[in-house]
């Protein structure tokens, strides 16, 4: 129900480089996940949680380890979704946040939805060994923080957890786009005022 559909732009090969060891340029990541953690999931063993937050399944490869690049071609990014604030981010988080509201308040508040948050990461913040920033514009968001060197999806959650509490800031989705009004986004296009953030 939640963000389907919104997993690709165009389809295309997955563009994977080893990009700079800091954060050029904050990054904002949608979650509805407790606390400062990770909630990346293998689709295929978990088809039920494809309804979650769009961008949160990964390409598991058979051996059970994540690969950058994948061996195949792939539906989903292989890491942690992260956007800066453009006007396509703030419309998918309203229209999230609009969605799990509404059915808040449908269920008497017994929906079972979490109010999502927004995890930011700044501008100059070093990336862990065991990760790399990945540039694949073929998706809807086109950053992700995925795996240095193939590893299994457990051992991933767990640095992107460590990173997220040393280095995220958590503010609950409402708060920040009160905070980042929709007129002060940024157009996707423009690299050089989103990457002075």
């Amino acid at each position: 129900m939640f963000g389907r559909g919104l997993r690709r732009i165009s389809p295309g090969l997955s563009a994977c480089y080893k990009g700079p060891r800091t954060i050029a340029g904050s990054r904002q990541r949608f979650s509805i996940a407790p606390g400062k953690r990770s909630s990346l999931y293998d689709p295929i063993r978990q088809p039920e949680k494809d309804d979650d937050v769009y961008g949160d399944g990964l390409n598991v490869a058979k051996d059970g380890l994540i690969y950058c690049p994948p061996s195949e071609p792939v539906d989903y990014p292989n890491g942690a979704c992260f956007m800066p604030n453009t006007f396509t981010m703030q419309e998918h988080i309203r229209e999230f946040v609009d969605q799990v509201q509404d059915c808040n308040e449908a269920a008497d508040g017994a929906s079972g939805l979490r109010v999502p948050y927004i995890i930011r990461v700044r501008r100059g913040t070093t990336i862990p060994s065991g990760l790399k920033l990945q540039y694949q514009p073929q998706y809807f968001a086109p950053f992700h923080l995925g795996p240095a060197y193939p590893m299994s999806l457990d051992y991933l959650n767990q640095i992107l957890d460590r990173f997220y509490t040393s280095h995220g800031e958590m503010v609950a989705a409402t708060e920040w786009l009160a905070s980042n009004e929709y007129h002060n986004a940024f157009v996707e296009g423009d690299a050089e005022k989103w990457m002075a953030e």
